[in-house]
């Protein structure tokens, strides 16, 4: 269920998330990616959720990259053209021999 946030909550909420991930950055360096990625999940997942814990925030930040994976460009193939999951495993491997044999 979502909940509602009034604006000055929410600039209130964002402020202290970002310190603290600031603090985080300032201690461990090697782990901003990381740090960042949790700073905007769990400010998503206060607003939307009103849940503050970082296992909500790591949590969401899981399935967002799993949501990416499945989309991106550079994802597997399988899900943007799903009908290729019912294409027995030797139809490649024979589309590579007969391309071998032409040349």
């Amino acid at each position: 269920m979502m909940t509602t946030m009034p604006k000055d909550k929410l600039k209130i909420l964002s402020i202290e998330k970002a310190k603290v991930m600031v603090l985080k950055v300032l201690a461990e360096p090697e782990k901003f990616k990381q740090y960042c990625e949790e700073c905007a999940a769990s400010i998503s997942s206060s607003m939307a959720w009103n849940d503050t814990s970082l296992a909500t925030a790591q949590e969401t930040v899981q399935r967002a990259n799993e949501l990416v994976n499945r989309i991106s460009p550079d994802g597997n193939i399988q899900n943007k053209l799903p009908f290729l999951r019912n294409v027995p495993a030797w139809v490649p491997r024979k589309v590579e021999t007969l391309e071998s044999s032409r040349k």
